[in-house]
């Protein structure tokens, strides 16, 4: 049975790292993720989650809203309705101010091709 994942922030971080291929900050918070809650099964299957069953609906649900902010910098309104229905306005706000900030450390992280280090790479 999937569980609440700890931290929509970080696991939103996760998602769209790996989405803009920036290992440095998909493997230096790792850790973090897991202090918050997220399973080291949820990380390996963060590429998946759309279908894996270590995610609940509302995981599945803010992580979506995550990559595709991420990839289309934009968000359908159908898609913008039911992260607010589910999480309310301030949390959206929130949300959306976390992946726009993981968003500029990735692009900042790859622009400046700062590698992972080497011990660190998976």
């Amino acid at each position: 049975m999937p569980g609440r994942i700890g931290n929509w922030s970080l696991t939103s971080m996760l998602i769209l790292m790996k989405r803009l291929n920036c290992d440095h900050g998909f493997v230096n918070h790792i850790g973090i993720a897991q202090h918050t809650g997220v399973s080291r099964e949820q990380i390996d299957q963060i590429d998946s989650y759309r279908t894996s069953p270590l995610f609940s609906d509302d995981d599945k649900l803010i992580l979506r809203y995550a990559e595709e902010l991420t990839l289309k910098a934009h968000v359908d309104d159908d898609l913008f309705r039911q992260v607010q229905n589910r999480i309310g306005t301030l949390k959206v706000l929130d949300l959306n101010a976390a992946v726009g900030f993981w968003n500029m450390m990735a692009r900042n992280l790859n622009g400046l091709q700062i590698n992972l280090e080497p011990e660190r790479q998976q």
